[in-house]
């Protein structure tokens, strides 16, 4: 967790080691959350672009947990 939210920079990591697990908890859900929207919105994009060529369209991905 503290490699992720260090963006796996060493320097960086001894720093974020010092924060308080409430904010280290914090960021690492604030990533959580962006790579999350990231995937749901390329999901969807896939799904837009295929969907008016296919006979039986499927319905549009549902957003994960993380983002409801």
């Amino acid at each position: 967790m503290i490699r992720t939210v260090a963006l796996w920079n060493p320097a960086a990591a001894r720093e974020v080691f010092l924060w308080p697990l409430r904010d280290l908890l914090l960021a690492y859900v604030a990533i959580l959350r962006r790579e999350a929207l990231a995937r749901f919105e390329h999901d969807v994009l896939i799904w837009a672009i295929l969907a008016p060529h296919q006979k039986n369209p499927s319905t549009p991905p549902k957003p994960p947990r993380l983002l409801r």
